[in-house]
């Protein structure tokens, strides 16, 4: 059973895919980089359909790329 900080190099490789997958989900919204949890957040706000309060352009964009094969698979690797 793996932990949240588990080292083993197939742990790392996902926790990798993530975080480059936020900073591409981050530059593709145009949002400025505040960190990986705050790019989990927004993720999940995605996700559920709460994006309220994210920026207005960010709103659109998501309303553009949602459905995306690419924009899902970065929600994919981020949260999954």
């Amino acid at each position: 059973m793996h932990t949240r900080n588990c080292k083993c190099a197939a742990c790392l490789s996902d926790r990798d895919r993530a975080y480059e997958a936020a900073r591409q989900l981050v530059e593709l919204l145009d949002l400025d980089w505040l960190g990986f949890r705050h790019a989990i957040e927004v993720a999940r706000s995605i996700r559920s359909g709460n994006i309220d309060w994210l920026p207005e352009r960010t709103q659109l964009r998501c309303a553009v790329l949602r459905g995306t094969p690419t924009f899902e698979s970065l929600l994919s690797d981020i949260l999954d």
